[in-house]
């Protein structure tokens, strides 16, 4: 995702409890996200590095950026550098909102999820999404909960978006 949009935030923990899902993996799965009760709920929406929800979503408003600045072909944002990997700091919404263990999955940990298991589109509960089955047969389900840019929310009910805490180098201010 992009820091401008505000993904959903899927997360893990080591630990076992009825919030957790164990797919077979390295890490155990939440069962749904920071902000829902249930897998077919929404929960929040929030910026990369981010730990509240608001109204409004655009990069004006977006924490972490410092100025505006004209580069050789754009215009473009200077960021406060938080960290390449803000899982399990004070960075990482799923770890602060939680406690504990629970932190948001590194990149290396949703291409582990990637690799690893099936997924197949579906609903649960009335709620279109993907159900991620690991390898010992368990499952959790991401539901199409859309993006938030500006105050609008789009491409719900037909994509999903979900940060890992990872920042991607490649992309200067986006993130995995």
């Amino acid at each position: 995702g992009n820091i401008m949009y505000s993904d959903n935030v899927g997360i893990l923990e080591m630990t076992t409890d009825e919030r957790w899902v164990d797919l077979g993996l390295s890490v155990l799965w939440a069962a749904y996200n920071v902000g829902a009760s249930s897998p077919e709920e929404y929960g929040g929406y929030y910026a990369w590095g981010e730990i509240s929800t608001k109204s409004d979503y655009t990069w004006e408003n977006y924490k972490y950026r410092e100025k505006y600045y004209y580069g050789d072909d754009c215009g473009c944002w200077d960021y406060k550098f938080i960290g390449n990997e803000i899982s399990g700091t004070s960075y990482d919404v799923a770890h602060v909102q939680w406690g504990g263990g629970a932190r948001m999955p590194t990149r290396a940990e949703v291409q582990e999820l990637v690799d690893n298991c099936t997924s197949t589109g579906g609903s649960y509960s009335g709620v279109r999404g993907r159900y991620i089955t690991g390898p010992n047969g368990n499952s959790i389900f991401l539901p199409f909960a859309g993006v938030r840019y500006l105050g609008d929310l789009f491409y719900e009910g037909s994509e999903g978006y979900f940060w890992s805490g990872t920042c991607n180098d490649d992309d200067y201010g986006g993130a995995y």
